[in-house]
């Protein structure tokens, strides 16, 4: 058991930047300054659910956990979403072995005190309200993940209620909606179709997928709860501003928070019986989605200042990064780009911010290995000092495992009831070394951290290959073609990127005296949604067959680039202007995707904007003003279209 030389509960977490965990994760810390603990956060901003380069990299920063101070550990289990719980498991191991309490949050691990939530009676007590209190017979359940075991709980407790009042439970009144928006109004559509009348009620496994039921039977000239009744579970944030508000269950995350801490306090006393688990019951609330209160629209003129104040700060936050990524990747060297990191990492408006990289990740070794996680006995270096608005580089070199520079004078920021944040520094497969901040809970933007560790994540990568890129052009100039392919081409798609493209464009524009140019911007749509709904290797994917797509219709002598993310561009040249090659291009694109859509049947559309441009080759032809006018062109069809978009320059 540790003494008293420490206060420290470290609370292990992903994904903080979720609404529902940031806010448990304040409260858990608020709950620990009230007896007197400080909290030392260790969080990724991946959920580990994809077993790849990036939740690798993102889970090494667990491994940064010092076992010989905390008083306690906190892992928030269900954040996870690890197949087999190998890194809890790992955790839970170690704490163990160093004789420091573990509590876990929302899921029961072995050798864990738990702290859960008890969701089976309060989503029992929505469907008995339904079945019994207003005698709905005919009742549909949207479950979320088939064989989810959150899921499979509601199914089961849908059945037992509906069996106890003698209902038949009948196949076509479940489905699946995966706890979100496209799968869920599936299900909604398929169970009107099933029927000449709708069903009485529809329960809902959570409160997203409730919301797309009522947006969906509207859709159908239904209303809610006149027609039919819906349900939800959760109690998410939206559905506070949501007209009808829903029968609910909403977690009671103050109540966990304060379990936690006390049974964290408990295990470091000499109190008994501390019980292996506590249970923590969800407030249920019959609302007006089931017609026991009358609809009311709620005012939302503090919900939309608290947003418009949130945009600002992140329009502040844009600029910021925008300005430290140009300055950034100016550089040719990471010691070069230090200087500017001092500079700029006061965007996240904290007074304290700490910055620690990896030795081999400073120097110009292309063979340093950065895939591996950092162990004790690394070297590393200690590079800025933000406190108080005044950044310093320090350069400090220090052993891992030694007290490391990101918790001295804990002792005083706990006394403070700051909490710290340490973050790994990673991208994709690379670990570059972490950041730790220290702030006050409640007033640090989770979602804008994690925007901002994006951001710098891939300034830092893009500095970093740069430097080997000049490293390894500087010993083999010249004499390795697979470079110079590599300098002009995408990675991921195998298209010219943007130097390439200027290269051949004007390489090929030299070999025409007369005829014709014809360019196409394609921007793709919807990326940010595929991104965020189901993961960037999805994102890729999508990626890769507009780019497929876009050599196919180019023809063999086409030049094709991808310029960004989602934006790409094709230049042919012609000696004729109604060149079939030109005039179908865009019906050619179409056909591509929808052939592309029907092949893989995605459960998202792959889809993209594009306007094309065709100029006569002459000694004043101006190809950017061509692209402009191309560009504006796309942008005018993703406007018709209704597609939200974001400009950018291509220049």
């Amino acid at each position: 058991m540790t003494t008293e030389k420490s206060k420290r509960i470290a609370l292990c977490t992903c994904k903080i930047q979720d609404e529902s965990i940031g806010k448990l994760v304040n409260e858990i810390c608020h709950e620990a300054n009230k007896l007197g603990y400080y909290v030392v956060i260790y969080n990724s901003f991946y959920d580990l659910y994809q077993d790849n380069d990036i939740s690798k990299s993102s889970q090494s920063v667990f491994s940064l956990m010092d076992y010989n101070v905390p008083v306690g550990i906190i892992i928030l289990g269900e954040t996870f979403q690890e197949k087999d719980d190998v890194t809890i498991r790992d955790i839970t191991r170690k704490g163990n072995e160093a004789g420091i309490p573990v509590v876990s949050v929302d899921k029961q691990i072995e050798g864990a005190h738990c702290v859960l939530f008890d969701y089976s009676t309060a989503f029992e007590r929505i469907v008995r309200h339904i079945v019994e209190f207003h005698g709905c017979k005919r009742v549909d359940f949207l479950g979320g993940i088939k064989d989810n075991p959150f899921s499979d709980e509601r199914l089961n407790v849908y059945k037992k209620v509906m069996a106890e009042n003698g209902l038949p439970v009948e196949d076509f009144r479940i489905d699946y909606g995966d706890f979100w928006d496209f799968p869920a109004a599936k299900a909604v559509n398929g169970f009107l179709a099933a029927e000449d009348t709708p069903p009485e009620a529809i329960i809902c496994a959570n409160d997203s997928m409730a919301i797309t039921a009522c947006r969906v039977l509207e859709e159908h000239g239904y209303s809610v709860p006149d027609d039919v009744m819906v349900t939800g579970f959760d109690g998410i944030e939206q559905e506070k501003y949501h007209s009808p508000r829903f029968t609910t269950a909403y977690r009671n995350t103050g109540n966990a928070a304060k379990a936690t801490v006390e049974l964290i306090h408990k295990l470091n006393g000499d109190n008994k019986d501390i019980p292996e688990k506590v249970m923590i019951p969800y407030d249920v609330t019959f609302s007006q989605s089931c017609g026991c209160q009358p609809i009311e629209y709620k005012k939302v003129n503090n919900v939309l200042m608290n947003l418009y104040e949130k945009l600002n700060q992140l329009d502040e936050l844009v600029v910021g990064m925008n300005f430290m990524n140009n300055a950034l990747t100016a550089c040719s060297s990471v010691l070069e780009a230090l200087p500017k990191i001092e500079h700029y990492i006061g965007v996240l408006y904290s007074d304290v911010i700490h910055l620690n990289f990896r030795k081999s990740f400073l120097s110009n070794d292309i063979k340093a290995e950065l895939d591996k996680p950092i162990k004790a006995g690394e070297k590393m270096v200690h590079v800025v000092s933000y406190e108080a608005t005044h950044p310093k580089i320090e350069m400090k070199e220090f052993t891992f495992g030694d007290k490391p520079p990101y918790l001295d004078n804990s002792d005083n920021i706990g006394a403070n009831n700051r909490t710290v944040m340490v973050i790994p520094l990673n991208y994709q497969e690379k670990i570059f070394g972490y950041l730790s901040i220290y702030f006050y809970a409640d007033v640090l933007q989770y979602d804008n951290l994690y925007k901002f560790s994006m951001n710098f994540n891939h300034s830092l990568d893009t500095v970093k290959n740069k430097e080997i890129m000049l490293t390894v052009n500087s010993v083999l100039e010249g004499a390795n073609h697979k470079l110079e392919f590599a300098y002009a081409h995408d990675s991921m798609t195998g298209l010219l990127n943007r130097r390439g493209f200027y290269q051949k464009l004007m390489e090929k524009i030299g070999e025409f005296e007369k005829g014709y140019v014809f360019i196409a911007s394609v921007d793709m749509d919807g990326l940010k949604y595929i991104n965020d709904n189901f993961g960037h290797q999805e994102g890729d994917f999508a990626i890769k067959q507009i780019a497929t797509a876009l050599i196919k219709c180019s023809g063999e002598d086409g030049i094709c680039a991808r310029f960004g993310g989602d934006e790409f561009v094709s230049v042919i040249f012609s000696e004729k202007r109604d060149d079939p090659l030109l005039i179908g291009f865009k019906d050619r694109m179409i056909s591509e995707i929808g052939d592309i859509n029907a092949k893989y049947n995605r459960d998202y559309k792959i889809d993209a904007s594009l306007g094309t441009e065709v100029c006569e080759i002459s000694e004043e032809i101006d190809l950017d003003s061509i692209m402009r006018s191309a560009d504006e062109k796309m942008y005018e069809s993703k406007m018709s279209r209704g597609v939200k978009f974001r400009k950018s320059k291509r220049e």
